[in-house]
């Protein structure tokens, strides 16, 4: 088999077990359940399936309230908020009630949650209804294992003040997380210096699968990351 080909297998296989095992493996779910999933339940429930605003930034930006609405006919019970288009936490509340959909979660910059910005951060999130607070993306300039390491701090720190108001801090991966860089994993280094008590992960099924390498990426290798995920899966 041709290097390629074998890439290619092994993510649609990695691919194959994300979607079956997605229920189980949902944030804060314990290992056990996420065994009793493997051996039978393999559904994802119609309320575990949300929509990510920034998938729908182009007619938010045109029509927020008339956007939320249609998402709401089309079936989606939950959202998750990533821009607010100017529109204040509040405000985005009072469309979401209005049509019954239910923020679950909302991005927020990496300087906001590391900074003195974190306190109206959770603030922010606890007025749209959510749960969690998310880190999309990474500066740049921490784009090394010291700087990962670094992140691992100022996320547990950020994760202690989350979980004392009443939320979960999440990391959201994009390729360049899972590349090798002197020999080290970055985003092993955050599963294993991040405190699984405070910090869990939104993982990006099509980043993980697609990788920052030449080698696939199997995050679900790592028994210690089995029950920290909140998946997003794209299509």
């Amino acid at each position: 088999m041709r290097g390629g080909e074998r890439v290619s297998s092994t993510r649609r296989a990695f691919l194959g077990t994300s979607l079956g095992a997605a229920a189980a493996v949902g944030l804060g779910s314990k290992p056990a359940a996420a065994a009793a999933g493997r051996r039978g339940c393999r559904r994802i429930p119609p309320s575990g399936i949300g929509m990510h605003l920034y998938t729908m930034r182009t007619p938010l930006a045109a029509d927020f309230a008339g956007t939320l609405e249609r998402l709401a006919g089309i079936g989606y019970a939950t959202v998750g908020v990533s821009g607010r288009q100017g529109n204040p936490p509040s405000a985005i509340r009072q469309m979401l009630d209005r049509v019954r959909l239910r923020a679950v979660l909302e991005h927020v910059g990496y300087d906001t949650v590391t900074g003195s910005g974190l306190p109206q951060a959770l603030e922010d999130v606890h007025t749209l209804g959510g749960q969690w607070i998310v880190v999309p993306s990474l500066p740049g300039v921490l784009h090394s294992p010291a700087g990962y390491r670094e992140v691992a701090r100022q996320f547990n720190r950020a994760g202690l003040a989350a979980r004392e108001s009443g939320l979960k801090l999440l990391y959201h991966n994009h390729g360049g997380d899972h590349e090798v860089v002197d020999g080290v994993s970055l985003y092993d280094i955050l599963l294993a210096e991040t405190d699984p008590d405070l910090v869990g992960f939104e993982l990006d099924v099509y980043w993980a699968a697609k990788g920052g390498s030449s080698a696939p990426a199997d995050p679900f290798a790592s028994a210690r990351a089995s029950y920290r995920y909140l998946l997003r899966l794209r299509y």
